[in-house]
């Protein structure tokens, strides 16, 4: 009978096999890991080189060149090679171990922006600026999404009356839009792709903005630089945002060419495709209809009037109502603004014909006795996106389930806002310029086809790999393929959150003198939801600004801009 070990010796037997447990556990973890990292970069690194021709054949079924080989990292065969368009020398595990690292990329983009940003957009809505900047600040160093949060912290910093400091941001932003588009005019021109986005989603790329955001950099800008009664820069930032505006329609008129030729190249219907995606969107027909010229901005053809206007340049000031009366008819203050830059500029003509169609005459600014106020009134939030899923079938491929963003209206209570004195007199109430809620719907509605040609190009390499994973892999690498697809068939949710619903303005003249006053906010039936009083001390010939903001319930932001003897003054 063999002797039994000490319980001491035993002990030690057993804490030493657990060691070597842990240790053989730890060298795998990192065999494996860097088998990954190895497999990603070679990745990367061949990914990087794809051009045009490699995506994909005429039928727009992909051809893996990249991929021809990729290392098995056995260690009992360190020589051999796996082929995946083959399957010879790599095993099933060796392939999956090949698919891991995309499956790890297409998890860290699970989240979405807006899960990302609830409580930056919860704190803003609420008020609490200071904790909504701090956490734009904090993302918009570097990152995807970086331009996403500069867009945010301009916009908090441009609503809290923070006017260089917002401007700061917006200039950053404007910085990485020109980087974005210089790099994809570099990418064009080397006839590589985007194989981030191509492999996985558009979420993989740096957000580069929206058209029309990109237009309002600018135009809040110019605000920033009207508040403080900076014109001349507010002149060179409406320039820049009418240049823009160009430049937006020749980029969407190129890409949307590109696209249906790559459409034409790979026999695929635009027109079906298009009604296909287009039938899930018919809810908000009405929506895109109230956007008359997605190229054309109200608000900014009236901040424009106005600098021209206080430069006593008032031809110019005539031309660029002109724009804002026929983008927006029916707001009294163009029309009034109108007829007064009419025959501010000796056009007796014009004058004649505008009184006779408007029906009335023009209410003048008397300098030496009056003041006016001009609001700049931001209501509400501008849509958000959320995700849609549909099912489209591809050529070669089958039914392959997609993911498209769709912008979702957020209810707002407020109609308008006014201006009264303390025993109820109105002065003035404020109209809607530019509806921006309408023109980011309407910009999405513009490129569907676009973006729906281009989401089938991606899933038809997607799906493609599934079915030669099915075909040379087995059920393990067909199952891992088919994850990846599920979880890389996402929408990419970015935009310009903290923006309003709409921009609307007023514009009264007040006698000189001391004024208490009260800016109510008025919701659907015409009755006050909400009340903000402030006195103002109105000089003789001047302009005093009111920026006021409204979220998705209350004021959130309330500034009045004053020039005083040593500058700008903000009275909250």
């Amino acid at each position: 009978m063999r002797n039994r070990p000490s319980p001491h010796v035993a002990r030690n037997f057993v804490a030493r096999a657990v060691e070597v447990r842990k240790v053989r556990a730890r060298r795998a973890k990192l065999i494996l890991e860097g088998r990954g990292r190895i497999v990603l970069k070679y990745i990367q690194v061949r990914a990087s080189r794809i051009n045009s021709d490699e995506i994909g054949d005429s039928r727009g079924c992909p051809q893996f060149r990249p991929f021809t080989k990729i290392p098995c990292l056995r260690r009992s065969q360190p020589k051999a090679s796996c082929n995946m368009r083959t399957g010879a020398g790599c095993p099933s595990f060796a392939r999956l171990v090949c698919l891991l690292p995309l499956i790890l990329v297409a998890c860290s983009t699970l989240t979405h922006y807006p899960v990302e940003t609830q409580d930056l957009i919860s704190d803003f809505e609420d008020g609490s600026s200071e904790e909504a900047f701090e956490q734009a600040d904090k993302h918009s160093k570097k990152g995807l999404n970086r331009l996403a949060y500069l867009l945010e912290g301009g916009m908090i910093l441009h609503t809290q009356g923070h006017l260089e400091a917002s401007n700061a941001e917006f200039s950053e932003a404007e910085e990485v839009i020109r980087h974005h588009e210089e790099k994809a005019v570099v990418s064009l021109s080397k006839g590589t792709a985007q194989v981030g986005s191509i492999f996985l989603n558009e979420k993989t790329l740096p957000y580069s903005g929206e058209p029309f955001e990109k237009v309002l950099v600018h135009t809040f800008k110019a605000s920033n630089y009207l508040f403080l009664h900076d014109y001349e820069g507010a002149r060179v930032e409406i320039r820049r945002s009418f240049a823009r505006q160009k430049e937006n329609e020749r980029m969407r008129q190129e890409e949307y060419e590109r696209v249906q030729d790559e459409a034409k190249r790979r026999g695929i219907s635009s027109r079906g495709v298009f009604r296909a995606v287009d039938v899930h969107y018919q809810d908000q027909k009405e929506i895109v209809r109230r956007a008359k010229n997605l190229y054309e901005d109200a608000f900014a053809y009236y901040l424009s009037a106005i600098v021209y206007e206080l430069n006593r340049e008032y031809n110019d000031a005539y031309i660029d109502l002109k724009k804002v009366q026929d983008l927006r008819p029916g707001v009294p203050y163009v029309e009034n603004d109108l007829l007064r830059m009419a025959m501010r500029s000796g056009l007796s003509d014009e004058l004649k014909e505008n009184v006779k169609r408007l029906g009335k005459q023009p209410r003048m600014w008397n300098e030496r006795r009056e003041g006016e106020v001009i609001i700049f009134f931001g209501s509400g939030m501008a849509p958000r996106k959320t995700q849609i899923k549909i099912s489209i079938p591809i050529p070669d491929v089958g039914i392959v389930p997609m993911a498209f963003p769709k912008y979702e209206p957020v209810p707002n209570p407020v109609r308008y806002g006014a201006l009264y004195d303390r025993q109820g007199h109105l002065y003035g109430r404020t109209f809607v310029l530019t509806d921006l809620e309408a023109i980011a719907i309407r910009n999405l509605d513009d490129r569907m086809t676009t973006l729906a040609l281009k989401q089938v190009f991606r899933s038809a390499v997607k799906g493609a790999m599934v079915k030669t994973a099915r075909d040379q892999g087995g059920w393990a690498a067909d199952m891992v393929a088919n994850l990846y697809n599920v979880i890389t068939e996402q929408a990419d949710l970015r935009c310009w959150q903290t923006l309003p619903q709409n921009m609307q303005v007023a514009r009264v003249f007040l006698p000189a003198g001391r004024h208490e006053l009260v800016f109510a906010l008025h919701g659907d039936t015409g009755g006050r939801v909400q009340e903000k009083e402030f006195v103002l001390d109105v000089r003789p010939g001047e302009t005093i600004f009111v920026s006021a903001r409204t979220g998705p319930w209350d004021l959130i932001g309330f500034n009045v801009f004053q020039l005083g003897p040593s500058g700008v003054d903000r009275v909250e």
